[in-house]
């Protein structure tokens, strides 16, 4: 969903996340100020960010973008185009609502994914379409992603035990940017022209990003199911996703 607050662009958004074989699920998380494979929860939601918004959404279904994919589905799909992939793959959730998706993954990788996120940035649009960009500075749009961090309560289960204490995994960046597809950029969902009146060009900058993730370490081969979603402090809206995973084995991958 995406909330322009004084005309700002704030994307909130939640994602996908996946289990772990472990009677303890929380020792498979990586602990929210580590820095797995070298970067800390902050940075690796900026890659999270870039990757997302360099994938084309092209009406009327948005497709390929992954937030908008449901049932059997890809997850393999552009992970190669972001930073530590080799590592990590990266999952999504939806805009809003709910989603339930099936998919396979091979053994060794790691997760990394939002249970509840929001950016800022200054490209212009409202409820009626495109504007013209705003002129926030950084800490504005900072206090524009932590109003709708704050708003909300994240929860995750992984093979049905619950994350315990899910809202200490927060992380935020700011500032960054990322760049999007020349046409049929994640930006036209909302009704913006980038590049055009809402914004000059691909490159957005700078952007505020903050959120609820978790870094799960690789996964046993098996199958997997995951629940996770957030719920507004006011009961407004709540997210539900259910996260259907098969990670094949390394004879499996032979």
């Amino acid at each position: 969903m995406r909330f322009p607050t004084n005309t700002a662009a704030m994307l909130v958004m939640a994602a996908l996340l996946s289990s772990v074989a472990l009677a303890d699920h929380d020792q498979a998380i990586a602990p929210p100020t580590s820095h797995p494979f070298g970067a800390s929860y902050d940075e690796w939601s900026a890659r999270w960010w870039a990757w997302i918004y360099s994938i084309p959404a092209v009406p009327p279904n948005w497709l390929p973008n992954p937030l908008f994919t449901n049932g059997r589905v890809d997850c393999s799909y552009r992970q190669s185009t972001h930073e530590g992939s080799e590592h990590v793959w990266f999952l999504v959730g939806v805009i809003s609502g709910t989603a339930e998706r099936t998919c396979t993954l091979p053994a060794g990788t790691a997760l990394f994914f939002p249970m509840f996120n929001a950016e800022a940035d200054n490209v212009g649009f409202d409820q009626n379409g495109a504007t013209p960009p705003t002129h926030f500075d950084v800490p504005t749009l900072e206090g524009f992603v932590q109003g709708g961090v704050d708003s909300v309560i994240p929860h995750a289960t992984i093979d049905n035990v619950p994350v315990s204490n899910a809202s200490a995994y927060r992380a935020r960046f700011a500032p960054f940017g990322f760049t999007v597809p020349r046409v049929d950029n994640l930006y036209g969902v909302f009704g913006a022209q980038v590049p055009g009146i809402s914004w000059p060009n691909t490159r957005i900058f700078p952007v505020a990003a903050d959120g609820y993730y978790l870094m799960v370490e690789p996964l046993a081969p098996g199958r997997h199911t995951i629940n996770f979603g957030a719920m507004a402090r006011d009961g407004s809206f709540q997210i539900n996703i259910t996260y259907h995973l098969v990670v094949r084995s390394d004879n499996d991958q032979k």
